[in-house]
């Protein structure tokens, strides 16, 4: 069962957080488990986080710096080894739309999957817009 987290939620979107983070490229930095339970309460109370029995989606709606008139959904993460990723995925896209969003900014992390996420966002018609790369120190 999908539904829109609530605080009663924080405790599972930060434990799922954790195992994502394990999970991704991300991993080679520690997670300050304070600023992310935070960090994710905050989101809770004004973003768009949603939870399964055994995933998560998390994003915030932002103006474009071009134009602040012209309002996108940014996916921050995405994470559903359960298999419930369509459905947070159905819900995010109408909460995004109910914001007054005209899009959604999804997010890929480059690693094995991205070829099979690459698709599923091609199938719902995003095309992609920019790739980041990171350098450490």
């Amino acid at each position: 069962m999908t539904h829109r987290a609530t605080l009663a939620d924080l405790d599972k979107v930060v434990r799922l957080g954790v195992a994502f983070h394990a999970a991704s490229p991300h991993n080679v930095d520690p997670v300050d488990m304070d600023e992310w339970r935070a960090f994710a309460g905050r989101l809770i109370e004004s973003g768009g986080v949603f939870v399964s029995d055994g995933g998560m989606i998390g994003g915030a709606i932002c103006p474009m710096y071009f134009n602040p008139a012209v309002i996108y959904a940014y996916e921050l993460f995405w994470y559903a080894p359960d298999g419930s990723g369509r459905a947070l995925n159905k819900a995010f896209r109408e909460w995004a739309k109910e914001a007054g969003a005209v899009g959604i900014q999804w997010t890929a992390l480059h690693d094995d999957n991205l070829p099979r996420v690459d698709a599923i966002y091609r199938r719902s018609g995003a095309y992609p817009t920019e790739v980041a790369y990171r350098e450490r120190f």
